[in-house]
């Protein structure tokens, strides 16, 4: 059985110095965990195997949100070869509810793209629920509750369908029908955008590459970085070649 998240979260909290390194021995079923030398690491070898051990944990136990929080904290740290540390383990832990911020926010943005129901509505009732949404993005709505993706994603619905019936009701009170906006966006017809596009509502532009955009949290493993339904563009996994940290997406 694969070392639990809990194995490393009870070794890291009993670290009086949390710069100590944590090392696994032995494989499989067989292998524990325990904390290592004051001053110098394991190895490569046997850093890289803690490294994918505690990996794996946190995606046991928290699922793409587990990958996204280890690639934020510990991405560079993993393919440079070095050792985890118990001040590691908390700061990766800290990022969950972090990362699942960023992620439904991200889910909000291309909910407001390809809901059904909101691209029915009239620009202006658009611009307005846009603008709710904007300033009020957790309204009746903690992600930090979710357990999976899809949780997310249902949850970035239920908030978008309650800004959109706030809106409906207006302030007096009086539901406005669909039927009755003045204009019909003709323009998005049935087309689904399928590039990279609009990801500078996903970026600032303080960021100045994809390491920085990693250690933030604003990109992660499991994430859309499009808008489409039809053709989703999916950051799949971190890749280990080359010397830019970055990502292998897949459609």
């Amino acid at each position: 059985m694969p070392l639990t998240l809990d194995t490393f979260r009870t070794i890291a909290d009993t670290a009086r110095i949390t710069s100590r390194d944590i090392e696994i021995h032995g494989e499989g079923a067989n292998a524990t965990a325990s904390l290592g030398a004051y001053i110098f690491s394991a190895g490569k070898k046997s850093n890289d195997a803690t490294m994918a051990a505690f990996k794996t944990a946190l995606e046991n136990e928290y699922g793409v949100f587990g990958t996204h929080a280890f690639d934020t904290v510990l991405g560079a740290r993993q393919q440079m070869h070095k050792s985890l540390r118990a001040c590691d383990v908390k700061a990766a832990l800290s990022q969950l509810d972090s990362v699942k911020q960023t992620r439904f926010i991200g889910e909000l943005s291309r909910q407001l793209d390809t809901n059904p129901k909101f691209r029915t509505l009239s620009p202006e009732l658009r611009q307005q629920i846009r603008t709710a949404i904007a300033s009020e993005p957790f309204k009746n709505a903690d992600p930090r509750t979710c357990k999976s993706q899809a949780d997310l994603a249902h949850l970035a619905v239920k908030r978008l369908n309650d800004a959109i019936q706030d809106k409906r009701t207006g302030d007096a009170g009086e539901d406005i029908e669909l039927g009755d906006r003045k204009q019909i966006d003709k323009s998005a017809g049935g087309r689904e955008p399928t590039g990279l596009r609009n990801l500078k509502k996903i970026f600032d532009n303080k960021d100045t590459s994809i390491e920085d955009k990693i250690k933030s949290g604003k990109i992660g493993t499991g994430m859309r970085v499009n808008r489409s339904n039809t053709n989703p563009v999916l950051l799949d996994k971190l890749k280990t070649n080359g010397v830019e940290p970055g990502f292998i997406f897949r459609n």
